[in-house]
């Protein structure tokens, strides 16, 4: 009835303002120098490009809203707990098993349970990196205690060593947008 059709816009509303946000804080973030990495990184600067032209200010009324939802190159998720960026082409999203499937249509945002290291929506920002350090360093003191049962410090390990390969290519590979370009 009535009630869910108004609750589903409010969840697209929703949905379409923490994009906004994402985008806004991105967008400072880049023109700060922030520096930007993964197979994503160069759709995530565009979108990036594109919100800023398209919407000045961040705020967003009802239409610019629904606009923002239906425009598929600012599908831009932020993963707190993955620590990553989801630049959303649902053609790429290795979160979503049936994928490409004629008929199916595509969940509107990223499972993040479901996020894969392989996805080619994934873009980090420094932000995050610092964040994965953070990880890092509390993943070294955990295994250097010597007070964990040897197979879970060799998942701490595992876990340390797939957060430091994810830093070290992030550093070997972040793109910083100068002012102006």
């Amino acid at each position: 009835g009535r009630s869910t059709s108004d609750m589903l816009d409010i969840l697209d509303l929703e949905r379409a303002h923490a994009i906004a946000d994402t985008l806004q804080e991105a967008a400072e973030r880049i023109r700060e120098g922030e520096g930007v990495s993964g197979p994503a990184a160069s759709r995530f600067i565009d979108a990036v490009r594109e919100f800023e032209r398209t919407y000045p200010g961040g705020f967003l009324s009802e239409r610019q809203a629904k606009s923002l939802l239906n425009n598929p190159r600012l599908q831009v998720f932020a993963d707190t707990q993955a620590m990553l960026i989801c630049n959303k082409d649902p053609l790429k999203a290795l979160c979503d098993p049936h994928r490409g499937r004629p008929g199916h249509r595509p969940p509107p945002a990223p499972s993040h349970d479901r996020c894969q290291r392989a996805c080619a929506n994934i873009a980090r920002s420094d932000s995050q990196i610092e964040q994965l350090k953070d990880e890092v360093s509390e993943l070294n003191d955990e295994i250097n205690d010597g007070l964990n049962p040897r197979p879970i410090e060799l998942r701490l390990r595992q876990r340390r060593d797939a957060q430091q390969s994810v830093i070290d290519k992030h550093e070997a590979t972040r793109i910083v947008v100068r002012a102006g370009a």
